[in-house]
């Protein structure tokens, strides 16, 4: 069994997975599914960048992932 964590960084949404993994048996048991929406794609169309407040709430959401991360080993 291979416990693994998954991050997926979207324009609307940050996304984990934390799951155990069994390659002999093809399974997987997913022990954390989170999403948060931060939109990060705020207003990029009309400024060609990415706002500081969608960045600040990329960031705080993967701070909170890492710590989540953590405390499944």
């Amino acid at each position: 069994m291979t416990r693994v964590a998954a991050v997926d960084c979207g324009t609307n949404t940050v996304k984990l997975l934390v799951a155990d993994i069994d390659t002999a048996a093809g399974t997987q048991d997913t022990l954390v599914r989170e999403m948060r929406i931060v939109r990060l794609g705020q207003d990029v169309d009309r400024t060609g960048r990415l706002a500081d407040e969608a960045l600040e709430r990329v960031f705080a959401a993967v701070d909170e992932y890492a710590a989540t991360v953590s405390a499944h080993q």
